[in-house]
């Protein structure tokens, strides 16, 4: 598990790409917390029970107006990251009625949410960045959704 003090991310914005009809209904929504925080929440209604839950992650790094691809990608079991607060996921549960698996048919919300970045790898690139999260449930689409940050780091030497 990851530790660092050194960078902190700040939300911009993120969206709702594409979800399956026939799993789930998904929206999600980033706001304005307060003066320094933006949040983030997520509505999921499934219309059936998901055992694994897996994701995978995509990221960009803007470079002159656009955004390109960065070689910062894995795919992970998301049951397995909440359990042991990997990347600081364990705090999903601060807010709604998000459970670990199995998620079972029904409504879930995740309220007011926002990653824990100390639990984030260390000596990442300053910069914009969006993250493409695709989620699977036991091995078929779910939901498809972009996360756009800003990493700056601390120390105003860095930036």
């Amino acid at each position: 598990m990851y530790v660092q003090d050194q960078y902190e991310i700040l939300t911009e914005w993120c969206t709702m790409n594409e979800y399956n009809p026939a799993l789930a209904e998904a929206s999600i929504r980033c706001f304005k917390y307060n003066r320094t925080y933006t949040a983030l929440n997520l509505t999921l209604s499934l219309t059936r029970t998901i055992n694994v839950l897996t994701g995978k992650v995509y990221s960009k790094i803007l470079l002159s107006n656009t955004y390109r691809e960065f070689p910062l990608s894995f795919g992970r079991n998301l049951c397995d990251m909440m359990k042991n607060n990997e990347f600081g996921f364990g705090n999903i549960f601060s807010c709604g009625n998000f459970t670990t698996c199995p998620l079972k048919t029904g409504s879930y919300r995740m309220c007011n949410w926002g990653p824990d970045y100390t639990k984030y790898p260390p000596n990442l690139v300053k910069g914009r960045f969006q993250m493409d999260l695709v989620f699977f449930g036991d091995g078929a689409f779910i939901m498809n959704a972009s996360w756009f940050f800003k990493l700056t780091y601390k120390n105003p030497a860095l930036n």
